[in-house]
């Protein structure tokens, strides 16, 4: 207000000083303020509060070596990031260290760091697929080696595992097929449901299931034949007849069929004797009858008669 009113009444050559000493005082207040802020960033600097500092040397960036501090800050930072990223990466915790560089890909080697970080989790990665291969767990290998394609020999460790699942599949298979020879159904089914699509397994496995339905059946003739009747033999050569293509089982109708028929014809052999007994004994009984008869009808009384009139 006060200075208004001077320049009002003041001549040209007084408000020339009056302004002159007016700009002095503006500059001197802009120039204490610049100081004070400069502080203040320093001061955060000092403290590590390097976000705080950087927004304040940006807000003075053209004053004195604010540019410097502010490249100052950020470096400083970019040290803490690092030297957290190389404490990680010392420690093995390479994923995390790897978050760090990536966060300062162009400071000092970050880059290169960031690439070996990379190569040990893909050698730990390998190691554990070699070691999954040792254990002949190929599958799991195969999960693993996929995941680092472009570290090592991968590839090759890939279809070496191939190689040897086939190889291994193929043997399981026999092994499989030999277990129903032995008719040991229920560990030939484990086997074929553990190989999937390999070859004709799922085949194979509703094959060996319908064995273990006519091995019952098999095993149930053979106790009812035992009974050594016709009825019963009759009985056990329908159910063999129900699964013919299994094991002796047409042998073994031939021979219930052969036994059946001998039983038969033992049994037309009794009859006959039987018939034979009462084609003959019957025409004898009747003559004794009437002999009987006669015996007693004329006989007897006549030998009475004779007493009598003696």
């Amino acid at each position: 207000g006060n200075y208004q009113k001077a320049l009002e009444f003041a001549d040209e050559d007084y408000k020339e000083v009056l302004r002159g000493y007016n700009n002095t005082i503006k500059n001197r207040i802009h120039e204490n303020n610049m100081i004070a802020i400069y502080k203040s960033g320093k001061i955060a600097m000092e403290n590590k509060l390097y976000d705080e500092a950087i927004s304040i040397f940006e807000s003075i960036i053209d004053y004195q070596d604010s540019q410097y501090q502010l490249y100052l800050c950020k470096t400083a930072i970019n040290d803490n990031v690092y030297n957290n990223a190389i404490e990680l990466l010392n420690k093995q915790y390479y994923a995390a260290a790897i978050e760090k560089f990536n966060l300062i890909k162009e400071y000092k080697d970050s880059s290169n760091l960031i690439d070996e970080c990379i190569f040990n989790i893909n050698e730990i990665t390998y190691q554990t697929a070699k070691n999954l291969i040792n254990a002949k767990r190929y599958l799991d290998a195969i999960e693993e080696l996929n995941k680092i394609l472009e570290h090592k020999d991968a590839n090759d460790l890939i279809e070496i595992c191939e190689t040897m699942l086939l190889k291994d599949k193929t043997q399981k298979y026999q092994l499989a097929v030999d277990n129903v020879s032995k008719r040991n159904y229920d560990e030939a089914i484990k086997i074929f449901q553990s190989l999937g699509d390999f070859e004709d397994s799922k085949q194979q496995l509703e094959i060996t299931k319908g064995y273990i339905n006519k091995e019952k059946i098999y095993v149930q003739a053979n106790e009812i034949a035992k009974v050594h009747k016709i009825g019963e033999l009759s009985d056990a050569v329908k159910k063999l007849k129900s699964i013919n293509d299994y094991r002796d089982s047409l042998e073994l109708v031939k021979k219930y069929e052969s036994i059946i028929r001998d039983l038969k014809d033992k049994a037309a052999l009794k009859r006959d004797k039987v018939k034979r007994f009462f084609k003959i004994f019957i025409p004898s009984l009747i003559i004794v009858i009437i002999l009987l008869v006669l015996t007693f009808t004329y006989f007897i009384p006549s030998s009475k008669y004779n007493k009598a009139k003696k």
